[in-house]
């Protein structure tokens, strides 16, 4: 990334991938599954095993962020009905 460029990234807005790649945020935009094959042939790896997450940890990952943005909504809500 070019120091000189920083305008046209850092600015706290919120950037398409195609667009993050022009400014060289990011090298390319791809799939799940093309980056573990690009991993893999990096690495010199024929057969890689991935680690998937389990359905527990899955589960709780989700009812925590879910917990968490129910939350979040409800002091936004609160602090607009107090301002």
């Amino acid at each position: 990334m070019d120091v000189n460029n920083s305008k046209a990234y850092a600015d706290a807005h919120i950037f398409s991938s195609k667009k993050a790649k022009e400014v060289g945020l990011i090298d390319e935009v791809a799939t799940k599954s093309n980056a573990k094959k690009q991993i893999a042939e990096l690495a010199k790896v024929k057969d890689p095993v991935w680690k998937e997450k389990d359905k527990f940890e899955s589960f709780i990952e989700s009812l925590s962020t879910e917990s968490l943005l129910k939350l979040q909504s409800y002091f936004y809500g609160l602090r607009s009905t107090l301002l």
